[in-house]
């Protein structure tokens, strides 16, 4: 016990030499979802029924776009990055999807925001 007394000063610094830190870090995955413009995002809220009946051309008009977009994954809103904007706008213009447009993100997310690396269009679960 002496030991860990002695040596705990040191295990931050540790932590963080090699990496680790205490707060939200950065993890890659995949996440599915309705993708949303982040304008219309505000007033559908948490509704799946909303976001599920949101135009995809909604998503497409110029205040729409400007306002980038976010996908609603596993209950939470989650941000793209400049990147996944991007992405998710060619996926919108290419889609024959009338409403609720479904998607698989690929990146790195850290904390609610997607670092994007792929965009693609999927049926929804």
């Amino acid at each position: 016990m002496k030991f860990l007394k002695q040596h705990t000063v040191y295990l931050p610094a540790l932590l963080a030499a090699i990496g680790v830190t205490t707060s939200a870090a950065a993890w890659a995955g995949s996440w599915s979802g309705y993708l949303v413009d982040n304008s219309c995002k505000k007033s559908l809220g948490t509704d799946t029924g909303k976001i599920k009946a949101h135009p995809s051309s909604c998503s497409l008009m110029p205040a729409c776009r400007s306002a980038g977009y976010s996908i609603f994954a596993d209950g939470t809103w989650l941000t793209l990055d400049k990147n996944g904007n991007e992405l998710a706008e060619k996926a919108l213009e290419s889609t024959k999807t009338k409403e609720g447009f479904y998607a698989t993100v690929d990146g790195e997310r850290e904390g609610d925001t997607i670092k994007v690396t792929k965009v693609s269009e999927t049926s929804a679960k």
